[in-house]
């Protein structure tokens, strides 16, 4: 196992490829097949496009998806791109419903967009309110967009009441899933949405490929234009979704409810910040995806730690935020002020984690956050709150 793994604690914001996942795409590039373009008209175009269709058709039959096609996109962005703006294109005079909870590229996307928007407003817990919602949803048409499992504090929304409203009303439910994978159960997710996106190296697969969930009956305008084949324009990149696929294929073989490694392992982390006076878990009372860990830390800043903790890799919140002075608007959506955003990492673990790296891991936390405290002594009020 790649030695890297003991320091990685980061799993929300990308995860190691399965080597399982890397020796079929390896096998693919070096056959023949992978020279073709799958749109092309000879043998060994055929036999790609068999290769797809067979494994497509074996995760669809795994996961009952009669009902829905498989699209493959550059990524769960490029996946939100599709249903969002392409739903405005569709509908002008709709209006999309989100959360303060979303990703980060959602408000980007939303930026964009010349619709009414409406964003509910949830409790300390982070659960949205259902009676706002409804009285949203009386206006349609509408896309509801919500996030599954919480990229940066692990949150799990519950979504079968959410699914019933936008059925009552006529409404479609757009699912941002990508943090769901491997950390919690999803196969229920597609009785209750017309759309769900993800992306592979979320769940152990390359990068730059992802899945569009898109219920049959459901069409939305293109954004870009040429040949389409499988749901989307431009030549397909097949190794990457061989790679995707197989990823996909491993996490619903081997389920999260089976994975008791990665139960201990989340259990043990919980246990050892609780038990830490100087930590504060973040949304430790609601229902949480445990293999995401938000943790705050008064009066030490967040982005000292994460330097000072090197060789460990750890999160000062989304990947995708990063690099932004803005204190995380999912943070301050459950009451933190700007001086304990500040203070606030994420610890995200997954398939390849030891307990014996989590406790190396802390013990480094630890020490770290008390010799930044000491340097930070002096820092103002308002810092600590």
């Amino acid at each position: 196992m790649n030695e890297l793994y003991r320091y990685y604690f980061d799993y929300a914001a990308s995860t190691p490829m399965d080597p399982l996942v890397l020796d079929e795409m390896t096998a693919f590039l070096e056959s023949p097949e992978s020279v073709a373009n799958f749109s092309s008209s000879h043998s060994l175009a055929y036999a790609v496009q068999a290769t797809l269709n067979e494994r497509m058709q074996l995760i669809q039959n795994k996961l009952d998806l009669d009902a829905h096609e498989i699209i493959f996109t550059s990524g769960a962005t490029e996946s939100l791109n599709y249903v969002l703006r392409g739903f405005s294109n569709k509908y002008p005079k709709s209006k999309i419903i989100t959360s303060n909870l979303e990703h980060s590229v959602t408000y980007k996307i939303l930026d964009q967009i010349p619709l009414n928007k409406v964003f509910i407003s949830n409790n300390l817990n982070a659960e949205i309110d259902l009676n706002e919602l409804e009285e949203s949803l009386k206006v349609a048409p509408s896309l509801v967009s919500l996030i599954h499992v919480n990229n940066e504090i692990g949150t799990i929304n519950e979504l079968n009441d959410v699914s019933f409203l936008c059925r009552k009303y006529d409404a479609k439910l757009h699912i941002d899933a990508s943090q769901t994978l491997g950390k919690t159960r999803f196969d229920d997710l597609f009785q209750l949405a017309d759309y769900i996106t993800v992306s592979a190296h979320k769940f152990y697969g390359p990068k730059g490929i992802g899945i569009l969930f898109k219920k049959k009956n459901e069409s939305l305008p293109s954004l870009i234009f040429g040949s389409e084949h499988l749901g989307r324009p431009g030549t397909l990149p097949t190794h990457q979704i061989i790679g995707c696929l197989k990823s996909l294929s491993l996490i619903i073989e081997n389920s999260y409810e089976k994975n008791s490694d990665l139960h201990k392992a989340e259990q043990y982390l919980e246990n050892e910040i609780l038990a830490h006076n100087a930590f504060i878990l973040n949304a430790k009372n609601t229902n949480r995806a445990r293999s995401i860990i938000s943790i705050t830390i008064p009066g030490v800043h967040a982005q000292s730690l994460q330097q000072m903790i090197t060789p460990y890799i750890i999160s000062v919140g989304s990947a995708c935020n990063s690099l932004t002075t803005e204190p995380s608007r999912v943070l301050k959506a459950i009451g933190l002020g700007d001086g304990l955003a500040y203070s606030t990492i994420r610890i995200s673990i997954g398939r390849f984690t030891k307990i014996k790296d989590i406790d190396q891991m802390l013990e480094k936390l630890i020490h770290c956050s008390i010799k930044l405290k000491k340097i930070s002594s002096g820092v103002p009020e308002w810092f600590l709150k």
